[in-house]
């Protein structure tokens, strides 16, 4: 593919984006030096879910394009340190959607990846809240069997 290819479906993903999308979240394309706009980098802002820990705040997440998308998919990343069970400790986000070789399709499009995936859902962290008992169970029973080997 040619940067020209992804910039172009870019473009259209921004307009698209500029016409519709949920109250809250940002994203822009990133400027260069000399003030051009780069279509290959998005910095983006999502809001904290309600009723979260993640409730009132926005969060930092950069989109990195390659000249192959959407042939392939782009590498999102928080600041490291973010805490998320969809999020690695060096801040790049873990989904199957994202992944090249099982995930991913070029019809995604970036809405897609933010609006159908887990990057905005903490859907896993109420349930440990509500249940920790039985997370530290299941941890107990895992370092019994470990240590039986």
């Amino acid at each position: 593919m040619s940067v020209r290819i992804a910039c172009g479906r870019l473009a259209d993903e921004r307009k698209a984006w500029r016409k519709n999308h949920r109250h809250g979240f940002m994203e822009k394309p990133e400027s260069d030096s000399d003030g051009s706009v780069n279509l290959m980098v998005w910095l983006c802002s999502i809001p904290g879910k309600p009723s979260t820990d993640w409730e009132g705040g926005h969060y930092p997440l950069t989109m990195h394009f390659s000249e192959d998308y959407p042939s392939k998919p782009p590498k999102c990343k928080f600041p490291q340190g973010f805490f998320h069970p969809n999020v690695y400790p060096s801040g790049t986000v873990c989904l199957a959607i994202l992944n090249e070789d099982s995930g991913w399709r070029p019809a995604i499009t970036v809405k897609q990846i933010w609006w159908e995936s887990k990057i905005c859902s903490t859907s896993q962290i109420p349930m440990i809240q509500r249940k920790p008992m039985v997370i530290i169970s299941i941890c107990r029973s895992l370092v019994e069997r470990w240590e039986m080997m």
